[in-house]
């Protein structure tokens, strides 16, 4: 028995040619990516949360640094950066509790808040926030109590270039 193998056709292979430079343009695309929402912690809701300051900040990095304002008296505080916590039932001293973030066009408003765990020995919570981003400086002097929680609301403005 033979068996014939069917004839193959051949091909030419297609040639494609590219031009010498890209013509199509290509436009960017911007995606905003959802996030889930937070649950907003019960101490965020029971309490009363009171603007101290609003600044405007050119620069995408943001560093908080909180010492207690005036005489070290065990005050302790928990932070919350967007309803999320970030420093648990920290005691302020003359040495900072530092907190770093970003922010930028995309998340261009950050919000922290303060929560005072107790009074300690002076009441109300006192404590003194440095807040550095570039070459900005703000100090915010912030008062929480138990019914109270000290809110600073951050917003990002790009810096205007000079002309």
């Amino acid at each position: 028995v033979t068996t014939t193998n069917p004839p193959v056709a051949k091909t030419n292979p297609t040639v494609i040619i590219k031009p010498a430079t890209d013509t199509l343009r290509k436009l960017p695309v911007k995606v905003k990516i959802e996030q889930p929402a937070v649950k907003t912690p019960d101490v965020l809701k029971t309490r009363s949360n009171e603007l101290m300051k609003a600044p405007i900040v050119t620069d995408t990095t943001v560093t908080v640094r909180l010492y207690d304002n005036g005489e070290i008296d065990d005050d302790t505080i928990s932070v919350y950066l967007d309803k999320k916590l970030v420093l648990s039932s920290r005691r302020l001293t003359a040495s900072p509790l530092t907190i770093t973030f970003n922010i930028d066009e995309d998340n261009s408003e950050h919000e922290l808040t303060m929560v005072a765990e107790n009074l300690g020995r002076i009441p109300p919570n006192t404590s003194l926030m440095i807040v550095e981003s570039g070459e900005q400086r703000f100090d915010v002097r912030i008062t929480s109590t138990e019914q109270k929680n000290a809110v600073v609301r951050f917003k990002y403005q790009k810096a205007k270039q000079n002309q």
